[in-house]
């Protein structure tokens, strides 16, 4: 009969493999605690079932997807709680636990991706030339617009980024992504002058004692927060008359589906991005493809249906 482990091997399990991602992988603490609330709901899930570690396959695994789909969890939810579960099981194989991982070879219950939106060239053009006021607060504005954009930034990097991050004479800017990794983006002729325009002359004004080395600031001289960020971009894009919910990342999907649009390689865009993985820059071949579609429907006049 084999040992059945107790919940205590089970959690073991969790905060070694936690532990492994932290230190190999360099995975930020949100995704550290966003893994363990999924990990810990699957060893409870798998515990009740007295389901061993050495035991558990491929089928438990799609029949505890199967009831998180059941009880509402969304597809993309789904689709995190399958890289976790993945990242569980690869340890346990690199440990020797285990002789295979259960995710490798089993077709899981199909996740259709959430395909992001994104502005047409013609709406990017008019939130980039939307009223902003010509002060400071307003030159910092449009350089935020204008890197989210033109460098496909993530809020959380445009917000840390720091004075000595960015080298104008090689029209780049270093910014720290996931997992720590620094790289360097290259900024075009209107991110850089934008950008040039708000440190030159805008931000000296902003600063105060308390001001530490972020290139951009709120007007007490603080860093600026991603809420903050998001307010502001609603803020231009009602202005702009965009008659579609504008958010930050938005932008970032923008800056990628219009490369893809011009005839970016689909390698370059992933560098661009800072992704880890191919897979999650493909995304963006199927929205590419949608666009595609529309345009020949409504261009090529054989695609429209003969009235």
């Amino acid at each position: 009969m084999k040992h059945q482990p107790s919940k205590d091997s089970w959690h073991e399990t969790i905060e070694k493999t936690l532990a492994f991602l932290a230190i190999e992988k360099s995975h930020a603490v949100n995704t550290q605690l966003l893994y363990r609330q999924i990990l810990e709901k699957f060893v409870l899930w798998m515990t009740r079932r007295k389901i061993s570690i050495g035991s558990a396959s491929s089928s438990h695994i799609e029949l505890f997807l199967d009831e998180e789909r059941k009880r509402g969890l969304a597809d993309n939810s789904l689709k995190v709680t399958i890289i976790a579960l993945g990242h569980l099981f690869e340890y346990l194989k690199e440990q020797g636990k285990i002789k295979e991982n259960p995710l490798d070879r089993k077709e899981l219950p199909l996740i259709h991706p959430h395909l992001p939106q994104f502005l047409t060239q013609k709406e990017i053009e008019k939130l980039l030339h939307a009223p902003f006021p010509d002060n400071p607060l307003g030159w910092r504005d449009r350089a935020i617009l204008e890197l989210l954009y033109g460098s496909g930034l993530r809020v959380s990097e445009l917000i840390s980024l720091k004075l000595e991050s960015y080298s104008p004479e090689h029209f780049q800017i270093k910014v720290i992504g996931k997992g720590s990794k620094e790289r360097a983006i290259p900024i075009g002729k209107c991110a850089r002058e934008a950008l040039d325009k708000y440190i030159l002359e805008g931000r000296k004004t902003l600063l105060t004692k308390k001001s530490r080395g972020e290139i951009f600031l709120n007007r007490r001289g603080g860093p600026l927060t991603r809420s903050r960020i998001r307010q502001l971009i609603i803020h231009y894009a009602a202005l702009s008359g965009i008659d579609k919910k504008v958010y930050p990342h938005l932008l970032r999907h923008t800056f990628a589906s219009h490369l893809l649009e011009n005839g970016a390689d689909l390698r370059v865009i992933q560098e661009l991005l800072g992704h880890a993985n191919i897979a999650t820059t493909q995304i963006y071949t199927h929205v590419n493809l949608k666009y595609l579609k529309e345009v020949h429907h409504r261009c090529h006049p054989r695609a429209q249906e003969k009235i």
